[in-house]
């Protein structure tokens, strides 16, 4: 969808579009020029409709509105994550289980940089299977809610599979009090998430 222009000048638009032998006339002029007042009004409401309406800068209840309309729920969360939901869900909707559309709503939900910092690879499984290599570290909670998320945009019948590096606790390597002796760490090298 191509953006739509501001028009901001629509009585200089309007008088420049008489006839020659018509702006010698202030009359018309000046009844051109009210007329086009009342245009630019309107221009500069639907704008703002525009704007309140669009998912990069709604807020509120108007973003609440754009969830309901894709079928997201807000569940508490902020502006910033909802809009990131809410472009997860158009992403899901839209898809048909492909490859590029699995990647599109991972990478729809790690739009916001603050939060995430990953790239994603997608590897195939013969004959009805695919595993998301998640590259960078993920919580736990994260890496379920990506999974979920790309279980709704895969095909029925097909196994996903997303494959992360989770945090890692500071005391990573400890000794441990059991007679075994380190804790297990390999535990916290390699995670998975079924889809």
């Amino acid at each position: 969808m191509s953006a739509i222009t501001n028009i901001t000048d629509h009585e200089n638009r309007a008088l420049d579009r008489l006839l020659e032998q018509q702006k010698a006339k202030p009359v018309l002029a000046a009844v051109v020029g009210a007329l086009s007042t009342q245009v630019q009004a309107l221009e500069n409401m639907f704008q703002s409709l525009l704007s309140a309406r669009a998912i990069t800068t709604a807020t509120g209840d108007q973003l609440d509105g754009l969830g309901a309309l894709v079928g997201e729920p807000r569940n508490g969360r902020t502006d910033t994550e909802f809009r990131i939901a809410i472009r997860a869900r158009i992403a899901i909707n839209r898809s048909s289980g492909t490859a590029n559309e699995i990647l599109g709503v991972l990478t729809a939900a790690t739009a916001d940089p603050a939060e995430f910092t990953l790239d994603f690879k997608f590897v195939p499984e013969y004959p009805a299977g695919f595993a998301v290599r998640a590259i960078g570290i993920l919580s736990a909670a994260n890496a379920a809610l990506l999974a979920g998320l790309a279980g709704e945009a895969k095909a029925a019948g097909v196994r996903g599979l997303l494959e992360y590096v989770p945090e890692l606790e500071s005391n990573f390597f400890r000794f441990d009090d059991a007679a075994e002796g380190f804790d297990d760490a390999d535990d916290a090298l390699g995670g998975a998430e079924e889809m």
